[in-house]
């Protein structure tokens, strides 16, 4: 699996660095959302994406993300229409091949260690592609 996405660490060096000081999703969901621009969302989301690259334990990491779909959901409900919110459909887009290639792969191994850390790099590499569409996107 790691030549077939060898490509994607390259790419992640190619994003756009938004500045660390930027609100979070769940400040922004408390703020005035009437006046929040859709960059600010989109640079809130970068942020968050990239902080789930940190993670290392498999569990906080799936968790991390069903609690970034829940704010990403509550968002879009509370935001005006004409502000698009992101969302993970692409990103389970993305992860869903990947997964099965890992599991393919690792299918024979006895050791659920290495299934659980190349379904970790799996997810990893679906975040790195999620950032990179966003980072295309503001261009």
């Amino acid at each position: 699996m790691d030549q077939l996405y060898s490509n994607i660490r390259i790419k992640q060096t190619k994003l756009a660095n938004f500045a660390e000081s930027a609100l979070t999703l769940e400040e922004i969901l408390k703020s005035d959302l009437q006046v929040v621009p859709e960059k600010q969302i989109i640079e809130a989301f970068v942020l968050e994406l990239k902080s789930l690259l940190t993670l290392e334990n498999l569990s906080k990491l799936i968790e991390r993300i069903f609690s970034l779909q829940y704010t990403l959901e509550k968002l879009s409900v509370q935001t005006p229409n004409d502000i698009l919110v992101p969302n993970l459909d692409e990103f389970y887009k993305l992860l869903s091949p990947i997964l099965m290639r890992s599991l393919q792969e690792h299918i024979l191994d006895q050791n659920s260690n290495v299934l659980m850390e190349s379904w970790k790099n799996a997810i990893r590499i679906a975040i790195e592609e999620e950032l990179y569409l966003h980072k295309n996107s503001d261009q």
